[in-house]
């Protein structure tokens, strides 16, 4: 099986693609139940992101549509040919303007074809850079002749370093601008020129002589290049053996030799290869790395050490000299000194789970040792002490607590010692003891006449872990005072404020811990979570950009993310983070997420397969039947919006919504045959929700649709007490009563009501009451005036002005006896209209965007 397969990926160069496999296949091949298998993992692992690291493909684009090589290496990028074209958009050049000067144009490129014909002006930077800067390119149209021609030219003779590249890209916009050369020449061209601006690896040029076929060697030594790049070993051979036959001395033809040697399983020819690139460019610390970790493979202590030290001399905080170093001093049995470079790996790359394990590794053969050595000579204090760390760092506290029952008998303990008993107590869950022993621990370090800065810190984060805020908040403040750089101490005050939820405050530690170690994505994670909770969703969207990057399977940091994304309106990356945290959780929960942010996107049917996933995950939840309904209201199916929420209604009696809905579709129908239905959903929303301003408006305009007048101005009471909070209805609620006592007869209770409605802005249906409640009063004053009023609001309504003439007629005579006739030819208005049941009052998506979260505890 080979790395690929063992990662269970394609071969590929992409760093981030490497480190998703690798994470997925350690929940298969764990370190405690299968070491053998994580090992093979872990060397797989290395090795992909080895040569990723190398070969630094990671922005590569494919520039050949066949895998098989080429036969010349000439050949071997595809480098169409530039069209005969107008230049790109960036010129704008105007048709008519009149053509630049052709003698300017051709004597540049005349220049340009001399600086690459020999190679030490090719490579000269200077030389190019003054070329374009010529006074004549400042107008445009010489620019564009220029441009066009210098695109034929490069597409024949590219082999230029990357600097160059550079230049001629600060100079012509490319990498600005690919989509408006895109439009003008053909993609892969366009690919190719980009690829040679923008890749982020360089073969140099400044070692190859001037006396050799220059060309034909970089044209080798790029085809190699490629074919290693793709893993095509077959093809890699000839073209570095011919590089190799023009220029073997060069520093990248050896490294890709002693790569292709590596991969190959010619240890000693990539040594030799290695050891020669080291004789050449001995500042060149590359070739030390490999050579070093080929021979502590070959079993060559000795070089091996002496290369990881001189690696080290020049980069002290070097993971691979680091831990090839450890290696070194455990393989000579040193196991002090390899103990001593893994505890200051880990403390420099506390991420890295091989020298974590490496470091268990050598304190287990410690404490063998040590162990071993008390046996024959026990009275020795001081190696028993080392004996309790080695278990503290193993994590066995019982053992470790109990050496200390051991030293007691030998010695007076010291500040060092209470406190590593204190902190394996606390592990042990023994609380009080352990606070104890923290306090000996202090008086202690005061007799010794140390300030006791680390037992601050330990008892410190003791509290926090006992959820004892302000003694933690007191022992962290003090250790700060001590010493303000200590990240770990700011990053635990930014966790407590979290908790505390003083979002401010938690930001200030947490920037100051970033500040001094920019490194610990816990730092992060509490910043990010404490803009979150202020809605700082932009600065909070990049810490925990920050978090997934450093830990990309922590399915709480990947929600948090979507839900950013979800109040940003970025609707397809939050999808995306959805769908990463279920496949970290293997929960389905999210789906709901999922569904609303499809929804939002406007993509029902990637929102019904959603909710659907959601609904069988949760069929006891009621909000996947909500969301589901609103998505076919949205795609306009009314009918099977209905049958959903009616589906709902049933199942979920105790919920809200789903009643609600029901009783929206009826009374939008408004059919005499649901009306016992009808009445049950009225009820159940009015007994179950009664400070419910929409079931409690719905429930008094049934009523009064129903005549059932007498039930309405105790319900109006009811409204006002229950539902005061919300004065936007009251007008309605007061024509409401008018309406009810005038039609129970009861006019001046009638008239009182919609004075108030009349007075709240109510109008029209008011203003004609009024007039109706004051003609059964006798009042034909105040009769007119209202029926006056409510033609005036309503002038196209012809039986408001057939009432007031009527009215008139019958003033004018000094009788009411015309009036009673009235009523056979104007028909009092009794279905009112409620503003609330607009459609837009009724929610188009029954979806929470921001979660019922606990959200203060930090989930790392």
């Amino acid at each position: 099986m080979n790395i690929w397969e063992l990662l269970g990926i394609s071969p590929t160069l992409e760093v981030s693609a490497i480190k998703r496999a690798y994470a997925r296949k350690l929940k298969v091949y764990h370190p405690e139940d299968d070491p053998d298998g994580f090992q093979r993992l872990r060397e797989a692992y290395e090795q992909a992101l080895n040569e990723a690291k190398y070969l630094k493909e990671a922005q590569q684009p494919l520039r050949s549509d066949s895998t098989e090589p080429a036969s010349d290496p000439q050949d071997e990028p595809v480098q169409p040919d530039a069209p005969n074209r107008e230049p790109a958009s960036w010129v704008d050049c105007d048709p008519a303007a009149p053509s630049p000067s052709d003698s300017f144009v051709e004597e540049t490129m005349k220049r340009i074809e001399a600086l690459y014909a020999k190679l030490p002006t090719r490579i000269d930077v200077g030389l190019w850079r003054e070329l374009i800067a010529q006074e004549e390119l400042w107008n445009m149209n010489v620019k564009a002749a220029l441009h066009e021609q210098l695109l034929a030219f490069l597409a024949e003779h590219n082999h230029l370093p990357k600097p160059v590249w550079a230049l001629l890209d600060e100079h012509f916009c490319w990498t600005s601008q690919e989509r408006e050369l895109t439009k003008r020449y053909p993609e892969d061209f366009v690919d190719y020129l980009l690829m040679e601006v923008t890749k982020p690896w360089e073969l140099r040029y400044e070692f190859i002589p001037e006396t050799i076929d220059y060309d034909a060697f970089i044209g080798y030594r790029n085809a190699a290049q490629h074919a290693l790049m793709h893993n095509n070993l077959a093809d890699a051979e000839p073209y570095l053996a011919a590089a190799r036959d023009l220029f073997a001395d060069d520093p990248d033809l050896l490294r890709l030799i002693g790569n292709f040697y590596v991969r190959t399983g010619d240890l000693e020819h990539a040594l030799q290869t290695y050891s020669r690139l080291i004789e050449l460019h001995p500042a060149d610390l590359d070739g030390f790395i490999h050579r070093a970790a080929l021979s502590l493979e070959a079993g060559n202590l000795r070089q091996a050490f002496s290369d990881y030290q001189h690696l080290l001399s020049h980069m002290p905080d070097d993971l691979q000299a680091l831990s090839g170093l450890a290696r070194c001093y455990a393989a000579y049995d040193r196991l002090p000194e390899a103990k001593a470079v893994l505890e200051l790996t880990v403390a420099q790359h506390p991420f890295d789970l091989d020298s974590r394990i490496r470091l268990m590794d050598v304190n287990k053969q410690l404490a063998g040792k040590i162990h071993t050595e008390l046996i024959l000579t026990p009275e020795q204090p001081e190696l028993q002490f080392a004996l309790a760390q080695i278990y503290f760092d193993l994590e066995q506290f019982d053992p470790c607590c109990k050496v200390f029952d051991t030293i007691q008998t030998l010695t007076a303990l010291n500040s060092d010692m209470y406190l590593l008993w204190a902190r394996a107590s606390f592990k042990r869950r023994l609380k009080n003891k352990a606070f104890e022993l923290f306090e000996k621990a202090w008086t202690a370090a005061q007799s010794e006449g140390v300030n006791g800065y680390e037992i601050l810190v330990h008892r410190g984060i003791a509290y926090l872990k006992a959820k004892n805020t302000k003694l933690a908040v007191r022992d962290l403040s003090a250790a700060l005072r001590m010493n303000e750089y200590d990240a770990a101490v700011l990053g635990h005050l930014a966790s407590i404020f979290l908790k505390e939820k003083q979002w401010h405050e938690g930001i200030g530690f947490a920037d100051r811990a970033i500040a001094i170690d920019p490194s610990n994505w816990h730092y992060y994670s509490v910043r990010g979570l404490c803009h979150y909770h202020l809605n700082n969703n932009r600065e909070a969207l990049n810490d925990h950009a920050v978090v997934v990057e450093h830990e990309y399977d922590f399915d709480e940091a990947w929600f948090r993310k979507g839900m950013l994304h979800l109040r940003l309106g970025q609707y397809p990356e939050a999808i995306t983070c959805f769908e990463t945290e279920m496949a970290w959780n293997h929960e389905e929960d999210s789906y709901y997420y999922v569904a609303g942010a499809c929804f939002l996107n406007r993509d029902y049917k990637a929102a019904l397969e959603a909710i659907r996933k959601y609904k069988r995950a949760n069929p006891d939840d009621a909000i996947g039947y909500m969301i589901e309904g609103d998505i076919y209201r949205a795609m306009g199916d009314e009918a099977k919006a209905k049958e959903i929420y009616f589906e709902a209604a049933e199942l979920f009696k105790d919920d809200y919504y789903p009643t609600q809905l029901a009783l929206y579709y009826l009374l939008k129908e408004w059919k005499l045959t649901t009306g016992k239905q009808m009445t049950a959903f009225i009820r159940r929303l009015a007994a179950g929700w009664p400070n419910d301003t929409w079931a409690q408006l719905e429930r008094l305009k049934f009523m009064i649709n129903t005549d059932l007048w007498e039930h309405v101005p105790e319900l109006v009471k009811t409204y006002f007490a229950n539902c005061s909070d919300d004065p936007s209805y009251d007008s309605l609620i007061w024509l409401y009563s008018g309406v009810a006592y005038y039609h129970e007869g009861k006019y001046a209770e009638s008239i009182e009501s919609l004075k108030r409605a009349h007075e709240l802005g109510e109008r029209k249906t008011v203003s004609i009451y009024l007039s109706m409640a004051h003609v059964k009063l006798e009042r034909m004053a105040e009769a007119l005036s209202y029926a006056l009023q409510a033609c005036q609001e309503d002038p196209d309504n012809e039986e408001y002005r057939l009432f007031y003439n009527r009215l008139q007629e019958s003033a004018d005579k000094k009788s009411l006896w015309g009036l009673f006739g009235i009523k056979k030819k104007f028909r009092i208005p009794k279905t009112l209209f409620l503003k609330h049941q607009d459609v837009g009052d009724v929610h188009a998506l029954h979806f929470m965007l921001d979660e019922d979260e606990d959200g203060d505890e930090e989930d790392e």
